[in-house]
């Protein structure tokens, strides 16, 4: 059973560049990895903030990873404390839009 999870979800990136984000209190750290599972660049920090999602998250993206369209991009958020939260319930990301911009609602801190 599990084997069939693994395999569906390896099969779901396959081809695709993955932005690894990892949650702190007071900023993320970020990764990029090619469609090969080659990491692209150093890891890149940005501040849990507007100008953090909306500027540095996406300058570093767009660095790192050009003519790529957006559906080609899996985001990946570390889940394993609440601090992936904030991002999950202020943010949501929005890819198809291409605008490399963050769509938020009226809740959270940000």
């Amino acid at each position: 059973m599990r084997t069939k999870a693994y395999q569906e979800k390896r099969q779901a990136i396959f081809g695709k560049s993955v932005l690894g984000i990892d949650p702190g209190k007071q900023k993320y750290a970020g990764a990029i990895l090619d469609a090969s599972g080659v990491q692209q660049g150093n890891t890149f920090r940005f501040e849990v903030s507007r100008e953090g999602f909306d500027q540095i998250l996406w300058k570093q993206v767009n660095k790192r990873i050009d003519a790529t369209r957006p559906e080609d991009i899996v985001v990946a958020i570390e889940t394993s404390c609440n601090l992936w939260m904030e991002l999950g319930a202020v943010a949501e990301f929005d890819l198809r839009n291409n605008s490399g911009k963050w769509t938020t609602e009226s809740r959270g801190n940000l």
